[in-house]
């Protein structure tokens, strides 16, 4: 009957080893929300007691890899960017917004099965030939006509100023 190192107080050794400390606990929410209640909590005797012999064993290891990494992480690569200089701008000379063909392969057939009777069309461009309602027509004409104002006055700027 008293106290052994590592066990606990009583008869049986079976009582706490280490003193309740009060806590408060974090917000309202419920027990056990925020983690574990007892942090100074002994888990069992056969847990506690480490041998000597596993002590020196990790002292003599002498790797230097962490052990607590399953693997090395593979770094993500970085992301490269394309800087475009003035004679690359005056080089092109066209924008996005003029060049609208597309290039695909010619043979292909397209089934559009948006309506009740499917169409066959020979390429992706016949898509957007659907004829809309007036109210469901979105003119973008002259955002895009604006878009390419800007980009050619921010090119001829650029040319002028070079």
């Amino acid at each position: 009957m008293g106290y052994e190192k590592g066990r606990g107080l009583g008869k049986n050794l079976q009582g706490r080893a280490v003193p309740i400390q009060v806590v408060k606990r974090q917000g309202k929410g419920a027990v056990g929300r925020y983690g574990n209640e007892d942090p100074n909590r002994v888990m069992h005797t056969q847990q506690c007691e480490i041998d000597e012999s596993t002590r020196t064993s990790k002292k003599n290891d002498g790797s230097s890899v962490p052990q607590w990494r399953k693997q090395q992480q593979e770094k993500a690569p970085k992301q490269q960017y394309v800087y475009k200089t003035l004679n690359d701008v005056l080089k092109e000379h066209t924008t996005k917004f003029h060049n609208k063909k597309s290039s695909g392969p010619k043979g292909e057939k397209i089934i559009d099965m948006t309506e009740r009777e499917p169409r066959i069309l020979q390429n992706y461009n016949s898509i957007r030939t659907k004829q809309y309602d007036n109210e469901q027509v979105l003119a973008l004409n002259e955002l895009t006509h604006n878009l390419d104002l800007i980009i050619e006055s921010c090119e001829k700027s650029m040319i002028h100023s070079h």
